[in-house]
Parts: C-alpha cells; sequence; structure tokens
C-alpha cells in the first residue's frame, strides 16, 4: 500500500541579501514546509552551507508520521532569466531523521564570478521538486524486533547450533544453517558443499570471522571503527554487502588527518569511489601539503589526480542528530 500516493511538492526559496547571510552564518535555512496526503504530514526544511570553497545544499527531515519512505529530490538555482541551472537530483530509500544533498554543490568562486545571473537585487532563488512515497514493509515492526531478539539470544548461547565454522587460525565458531545459508550465496553454498557441518575457512581469523557473525545475527559489529578496514575484506569474500556498507560508512565517518592517507591508498585498491572521494576532499577542504610530508610521498603518484579532482554528483548523505 503506497501510504503517501506518490505526493509531488514544489517550493521555491528566495534568499534576501544571500551575500550577507552567508558572510555572517555558516549556514542559513529555509521556512520549514508541510507535506500533507492521506491525512500523514511530513517536515521539511533546505540548508544552505557556506563551506571555504564550495557551496552544499541538503534537504533535511524534521518530522514524519511515517518510519520507513522513499525520498526524491530535484533542487536546482532559478537565474534571473527564470531558467534553472545546477540541477542535481537524487532518488534513495532512508528512515526518518535524516538528510541529503551535496556537499560540493557549486563552487564559491564560480557563483561570485556569475552572481550577476543568480542574483536578482541580492536575492538567490533556489528551487526544489520532492517526491515522498511510502510503503508498507513485508513485516511489521514487531515481528521484526521479535525476529531479531531470537537470532541474539541464538548467538549468545549457540542453542541449537547445528554449523561448525573453522577458522584460518584454528579458531572454531558455532552457528545455524537457517540463519547463516541465507546470508549470501557465498554461505549457502559452503553449507551445501558440506553436509558434515563443519566448514573451514582458510583466509578469515577467527577474530573477524566472529565480528562478521556478530553482523549476521544482530546487525551490530564490536570495535567497529577498529576492524572496519579489516571487516571489509571478508565482507567481499563472503558477499555481504550491508556488513561492507557499514564498514565504508564507518571509514568515512572516520577519516582524520592521522589516516587519510592509508584510507585513500585502501579506497584505491579496492574500487570504493565514495570513501576515495571524501578522502580527496578531506586533504583539499584541510589544505594539507602534499608535498612536503613524508607520509604524502605514498601518494606522489596521486597528486595530479587529487589536484584536478572534479567531484562527483552523487548524495552526500549523512545522519543528522540536532536541527
Amino acid at each position: 500500500m503506497d501510504l503517501f500516493g506518490n505526493v509531488v511538492h514544489d517550493v521555491e526559496w528566495k534568499i534576501n541579501n544571500v551575500s550577507r547571510e552567508l558572510e555572517e552564518a555558516r549556514f542559513t535555512n529555509s521556512p520549514p514546509f508541510d507535506i500533507i496526503s492521506d491525512e500523514r504530514v511530513s517536515t521539511w526544511f533546505i540548508r544552505l552551507w557556506h563551506y571555504k570553497k564550495h557551496f552544499g545544499v541538503f534537504l533535511y527531515s524534521v518530522r514524519t508520521d511515517v518510519k520507513w519512505y522513499t525520498v526524491k529530490f530535484d533542487v536546482f538555482i532559478r537565474t534571473v532569466n527564470g531558467k534553472k541551472e545546477n540541477s542535481r537530483k537524487f532518488s534513495s530509500d532512508y528512515s526518518t531523521h535524516k538528510s541529503w544533498g551535496w556537499r560540493f554543490y557549486i563552487q564559491t568562486e564560480n557563483f561570485f564570478k556569475c552572481s550577476d545571473q543568480y542574483l536578482n537585487n541580492g536575492t538567490l532563488t533556489i528551487g526544489a521538486r520532492i517526491k515522498i512515497v511510502k510503503k508498507e514493509p513485508v513485516d511489521n515492526d514487531e515481528d521484526r524486533c521479535r525476529h531479531l531478539a531470537m537470532n541474539k539470544e541464538c548467538f549468545k548461547t549457540k542453542l541449537y547450533s547445528d554449523l561448525t565454522f573453522v577458522c584460518s587460525d584454528n579458531f572454531e565458531i558455532k552457528g545455524h544453517r537457517t540463519i547463516i545459508a541465507p546470508a549470501s550465496s557465498i554461505f549457502k553454498k559452503m553449507i551445501d558443499e558440506e553436509p558434515s557441518g563443519i566448514i573451514k575457512i582458510d583466509d578469515i581469523n577467527g577474530q573477524y570471522m566472529m565480528e562478521i557473525f556478530r553482523f549476521i545475527y544482530t546487525k551490530t559489529v564490536n570495535d567497529i571503527k577498529e576492524f572496519a578496514q579489516k571487516l571489509i575484506y571478508g565482507a567481499e569474500r563472503l558477499e555481504l554487502d550491508d556488513l561492507k556498507e557499514l564498514c565504508v560508512r564507518t571509514m568515512i565517518r572516520g577519516v582524520s588527518a592521522e589516516n587519510v592517507v592509508d584510507y585513500f591508498l585502501f579506497a584505491d585498491e579496492k574500487g570504493i569511489g565514495n570513501l576515495k572521494e571524501h578522502c580527496i576532499w578531506y586533504i583539499k577542504d584541510k589544505n594539507m601539503p602534499v608535498d612536503d610530508q613524508e607520509n604524502w610521498k605514498k601518494l606522489e603518484k596521486y597528486h595530479q589526480e587529487i589536484l584536478n579532482h572534479k567531484f562527483l554528483d552523487t548524495p552526500f548523505t549523512r545522519l543528522v542528530s540536532s536541527f
């Protein structure tokens, strides 16, 4: 059942004296607006961020009467001639209290060079079309919580386990066919090919395998910041895409001056585009001296790529803790 009925909401936000607004504050918010359908209400606002070299634009969810929905967000700048420019769009499924948008929406320098095209007596107009679709989940929340609680208990007690996984360091982990097999086609094949239920994993040690199993059973990982990089190898090996995504998001949030070089090289090796892109943004945004520090010699062959990098038109998504 489509509860939101494919509602489309158009909004145009006029920011008066935008140059002064962004000089006095790091960001400015549009007035909140409601989207209503079938007596269900969701409240939103748009935020324009002013970074050192870029403007960012984000759509924020403030409140909604439903828990899971699809957001389709199309944003643009209205020129003084009424045309749409710098259009960006995406569609994504998320829970409530999220934001979606672009950290690198438009370069500050380019914006002010073309200000006569964008500003009408100092006023900037940002337009957006927001489409919201809510669909009922297959299982209700109560059933999912009960199922997860049962899996957690199975992981904790290993009661009625019928599998034994022997890791590369001979560490043994008990498991359940009905939980492990559906996790990935690799696990299903391993189980089908070993009727005895004793399965050897020669390339993952017990510590990391335990966290992989913890994720399969409980959707959590202990010390994920410490293990994320290693777990990505295991997630790829075992085709656990949701675990890999969780690890990549954790690494993106944890990028720092101390690890950005290693994270960049890892992302380049594994072809993880969003992590690599974030590392490049971090290096350029912090004006880090890529030429004169010992650690940066590792990036010598990438210097030109970093300096000339054009950021992708992909959504930069982050969890909003407060408004």
